[in-house]
């Protein structure tokens, strides 16, 4: 049997049904390929930005969803598109080819359209408690570590290195 450009694959129509659930919840401003590994399909009519499916080892497809939202809570909106993908996955009659599904906000839209981050920005630190419990000494308080934890910088008077020697280089 000859295949068609009309024929959509299944992969398609799940990462297309994927982002029309997500966009029609409501509080999704919309899909958006990001940088990196962008969240980019080729569908007959163009691109769909801020989805893709990809194979899992089982033969099912995993969606990936890269979002702008309004400022709602997050979680709550994530499993609200986590359910509505997969009732249309359902309604698609497509759920047994339905894998893992992503769902990732990587801004926020404020009320009047604003992005809450228009402008890349580095990553403020994450402060993490690291004094013992009880310790008095002056100095002891907590360290402030960045979110990928590769570098610490510490307050605890303890944690500077010893001064040098006189008349060492």
């Amino acid at each position: 049997m000859e295949s068609s450009a009309a024929e959509v694959s299944d992969r398609v129509r799940l990462a297309r049904l994927a982002l029309r659930a997500a966009v029609a919840s409501g509080d999704v401003v919309r899909g958006v390929a990001g940088v990196g590994v962008p969240r980019v399909t080729r569908d007959a009519g163009g691109l769909l930005v801020g989805v893709t499916a990809t194979a899992q080892a089982d033969g099912r497809y995993e969606i990936d969803l890269r979002l702008v939202a309004r400022l709602v809570p997050l979680a709550a909106l994530g499993e609200q598109i986590r359910k509505r993908v997969i009732a249309a996955a359902r309604r698609g009659r497509l759920d047994d080819q339905l894998g893992n599904v992503n769902v990732e906000f990587v801004d926020l839209q404020a009320v009047g359209g604003a992005l809450a981050n228009a402008a890349p920005v580095a990553p403020e630190p994450t402060p993490v408690s690291t004094a013992t419990p009880g310790a008095t000494m002056p100095g002891d308080g907590p360290a402030t570590v960045t979110p990928d934890a590769s570098r610490t910088e510490s307050r605890t008077a303890i944690d500077q290195p010893p001064p040098a020697a006189e008349g060492s280089l």
